[in-house]
């Protein structure tokens, strides 16, 4: 909901959904961040409940309903909403709602990085399978230090790469993974995935007429 909404004000300069959704964007968002401090729904107050992992796929895990790496979708995108949160507000002028979203998010990104780090894998996943769509969302949403984030770059580049190009992410992480590629300074592997065209892949995908 508030990503759809910054994704408009982003992209568009449409600040009018903003506008007249702010009262329940606010309310969604608050009510997030109100029921992650009740006891037994987040130990760290950091949002990550879910339904879906990355939903479909290439790979078995996640074409399940309880994909290993589900909160940690959850809680990234909850992190870009915060941030879609805080541009909102200051479109619209709301100092306030900027100054609590933006505290928020400062403060719940370390949890993120705290609760999710797999040192050995250079990632915030325990599942290689999911390792490019959580990489890839995560460092869009900020998380983790120069060191970490730099270890999460070469770790996400080498499991493309590993993969001979190919993808590993759904609908989750095929926003992130190109974008975050180039930015990161990976252009190359991004631009080699993109022109893959053996399963799987967006090429394979195309060849066969799929929408």
């Amino acid at each position: 909901y508030a990503l759809d909404a910054g994704w408009l004000l982003k992209y568009y300069g449409d600040v009018s959904a903003a506008r007249e959704h702010w009262p329940s964007l606010t309310e969604w968002a608050d009510g997030q961040l109100s029921v992650a401090q009740i006891q037994n729904c987040s130990a760290d107050g950091l949002p990550d409940w879910w339904m879906f992992g990355d939903w479909l796929a290439p790979h078995p895990a996640t074409t399940q309903q309880k994909a290993l790496s589900a909160p940690q979708i959850a809680a990234a995108n909850f992190l870009l909403a915060l941030q879609s949160m805080a541009s909102m507000a200051t479109a619209l002028g709301d100092q306030a709602a900027k100054t609590r979203y933006t505290a928020a998010r400062e403060r719940l990104v370390p949890v993120f990085d705290a609760r999710f780090w797999n040192e050995s894998l250079g990632s915030w996943t325990n599942d290689v399978n999911e390792l490019q769509t959580v990489n890839s969302i995560s460092l869009g949403a900020g998380v983790g230090d120069k060191a970490r984030r730099a270890a999460a770059v070469e770790a996400l580049d080498k499991d493309v790469s590993g993969r001979g190009y190919h993808l590993s992410v759904g609908s989750a992480g095929a926003k992130w993974l190109l974008r975050t590629l180039s930015e990161e300074g990976k252009h190359d592997t991004a631009i080699k995935l993109s022109l893959q065209t053996t399963e799987p892949s967006w090429g394979y995908w195309l060849s066969k007429n799929a929408t």
